[in-house]
Order: structure tokens, then C-alpha cells, then sequence
């Protein structure tokens, strides 16, 4: 999914095996909030360790998003126990607060944002409505940008 160097995304394909190792410096996570002081610090460990919110329980509500963390995860399919990596981001909003989901449409959505509206730090907040769509049988997440104007 995401090389860190904070200036690269990169999808990973789902039969790809990846182990983390934590002594090197190189890691499959992406982090745009740039921590300096030790309350920064502690912000960013609480947002990327136990975020605040789900973004599943916060549809058609707006997260006014200034930062963005991503990491890849191993999912486990509860009926066949097969593994999978799949992406884990954390949008951090204008207050701080961490909103995370593991989720695809999620991902996609905030590449895009990456791509329309540049890397984070986002100097203004993106509010970004949370939207639930249906693909066949399937239900993702994803955002609106909701400027009024």
C-alpha cells in the first residue's frame, strides 16, 4: 500500500506477503502530521494507536481532515481464516481527533484527495462527508468534499 519517505503511495497487491521490520528505518506506513513537541508527539501515537472515531459510524457526518496516516494490516477473513493485507488509515482532523477504517474505498478516496488537493498537512481542513455507496453486493465507504459554495 504505502512506502514512507512521506512523498510516495503505493498500492499493494493482495497476494503480496510483507513483514515489518522494526529496526529499519523504511516501513509500510505513510504519515503526513509532522510531530515536533512531545504533546504533538502524543497526539500523533493516540491518533495512529487509538484513534477516536470509526469511520463506519460516522456516515453522512463531516470529518474536517488536515492530516493522514496509513499503514498496511493483515486481515483475516472470519468464515475460511484466510489472511490478507488490506490498508488501515487514519484521517486527523482539525482538532487533532483520529477517524480510522480498514477499507479499500476509504484508501482510494483519500489517494485521490492526495492527487487533487496535493499531501497533507492541508492548511485549510478538507471537510470531507462520510458516504457509504453500493457496489453490487458490496457496501464501501468513501467522501464527498463538502464545500458550500
Amino acid at each position: 500500500m504505502i512506502e514512507n519517505e512521506n512523498t510516495s503511495l503505493v498500492v499493494v497487491d493482495q497476494d503480496e506477503k510483507l513483514i515489518a521490520d522494526l529496526t529499519q528505518k523504511r516501513t509500510t506506513a505513510f504519515c503526513s502530521f509532522e510531530a515536533k513537541s512531545i504533546a504533538d508527539k502524543a497526539k500523533l501515537y493516540t491518533a495512529m494507536n487509538n484513534p477516536d472515531f470509526r469511520i463506519g459510524d460516522e456516515i453522512n457526518t463531516v470529518i474536517k481532515a488536515k492530516d493522514v496516516f496509513a499503514e498496511i494490516v493483515t486481515c483475516t477473513n472470519r468464515d475460511t481464516g484466510e489472511q490478507s493485507t488490506c490498508p488501515r488509515v487514519v484521517i486527523i482532523d482539525d482538532k487533532g481527533k483520529g477517524h480510522q477504517a480498514v477499507s479499500m474505498g476509504v484508501f482510494s478516496a483519500v489517494k485521490k484527495l492526495m492527487q487533487v488537493y496535493g499531501l497533507p498537512t492541508w492548511t485549510e481542513p478538507l471537510p470531507l462527508k462520510v458516504l457509504q455507496i453500493t457496489k453490487g453486493d458490496r457496501k464501501l465507504l468513501t467522501f464527498a468534499v463538502d464545500i458550500k459554495g
